[in-house]
């Protein structure tokens, strides 16, 4: 056998996995699908795609079956994901509470959605430590984990195994993956609850989406830019951070326009609940309530400086915000649409949209348990 150089080998295992993706991501969104269509598709050779295929249907991940619907000529074999082969377990951490999500190969709910309660100071790390016990031990009936997606509200550094989180600072002080291999040695994908909510929300995660800008507004502040499917993450991983722009006064974006102190100011006690807040909130700025009107006002103007200014430094083509307040619909809309449209270049405004996010929640999780599923596809052919 000849030498290769290991930069020769690497560059073939990245082709390899590469190519395994490609067809993986066809057969998930197309499916049922036929080998020919998903060369076509992929651009990848007919070669490339029976090798790809006949490895998944050798790894009981997808199953080829005669297409008995076609009436005249050839009857076509169609390649399907075995939705059973696999489960991912996506758990997302927030203040007070960790949710523990497990998805079946096509990112179906496997069970019930589990909320686990987050202890802070010296508590925070043994409450932690039961959520990736239960990863290790499923409860009965539940199948094992295959990967895991850990959706964080801060900037995860894989170097140090360390993440950057003001709202939690314990998360800090922890070697994360360290922790999680402790209870379960899986493929681990770690990732900014921000961006992956992002990601959530372009029409072509993969491919030459247009530029587009994510704001989430709720306890926190955080922002995510994304252009041809790639996220720029800056120097330090803190591009998009928006939240942290100081204000005149002192404070940053983030502390002046939280949804905790919009309700307040606007007069409504926050409940915990974002939804029942949300209507609570409209009822009062329907309502005609100066107070409320007065402050709501003045803190759209606020968001509305800031987004002038990311789209005069971004040139984004559309702005998604997400969070409680994308949920105000037209109220928060309408204002913030002729704010930009009177404080921008035409070049800047001419085909802005700004809209609510679609996805929510879900988004984070099917962003952690695509980027999850695909170091499991790497690890299953490795």
């Amino acid at each position: 056998m000849p030498f290769v150089e290991s930069r020769e080998r690497l560059n073939v295992t990245m082709v390899k996995s590469q190519s395994r993706r490609l067809v993986f991501r066809h057969i998930f969104h197309h499916a049922p699908v036929t080998r020919a269509d998903i060369a076509e598709q992929t651009q990848l050779s007919h070669g490339t795609v029976k090798t790809v295929v006949d490895e998944f249907l050798e790894a009981g991940i997808a199953t080829e079956e005669k297409d008995t619907t076609v009436q005249v000529g050839r009857k076509p074999f169609r390649v399907t994901l075995v939705r059973e082969a696999s489960t991912f377990a996506v758990v997302s951490i927030q203040p007070g509470r960790a949710e523990v999500h497990l998805l079946d190969l096509l990112l179906q709910p496997r069970t019930a959605k589990r909320s686990f309660p987050l202890k802070r100071g010296a508590g925070f790390l043994p409450s932690l430590k039961k959520v990736f016990q239960s990863l290790e031990a499923p409860q009965g009936g539940e199948p094992a984990v295959s990967a895991i997606g850990l959706v964080v509200p801060g900037v995860y550094e894989s170097e140090s195994d360390h993440i950057a989180c003001h709202l939690l600072p314990e998360l800090a002080e922890l070697r994360i993956s360290d922790l999680i291999r402790q209870s379960v040695d899986v493929p681990t994908y770690i990732g900014e609850d921000v961006h992956l909510a992002a990601f959530s929300e372009t029409s072509e995660p993969y491919g030459a989406g247009q530029p587009m800008f994510y704001l989430y507004v709720g306890e926190g502040v955080g922002g995510s830019y994304i252009d041809r499917g790639s996220v720029l993450y800056g120097a330090t991983k803190m591009a998009g951070e928006i939240g942290q722009i100081p204000m005149e006064n002192g404070e940053r974006l983030e502390d002046r326009i939280r949804w905790p102190r919009l309700l307040r100011e606007c007069g409504v006690v926050p409940t915990g609940d974002d939804s029942s807040d949300v209507r609570a909130l409209l009822t009062r700025l329907n309502a005609g309530e100066k107070k409320s009107l007065d402050a709501f006002r003045a803190n759209v103007s606020v968001l509305a400086s800031a987004l002038v200014s990311m789209v005069c430094l971004l040139n984004p083509r559309t702005i998604v915000i997400g969070g409680p307040y994308g949920a105000l619909g037209d109220r928060l809309f309408d204002p913030l649409r002729s704010r930009l449209k009177t404080s921008l270049m035409a070049e800047h405004a001419d085909g802005l949209v700004i809209h609510a996010a679609r996805a929510g929640e879900q988004g984070m999780v099917r962003g952690a348990a695509v980027f999850s599923m695909e170091l499991w596809l790497d690890s299953l052919f490795s």
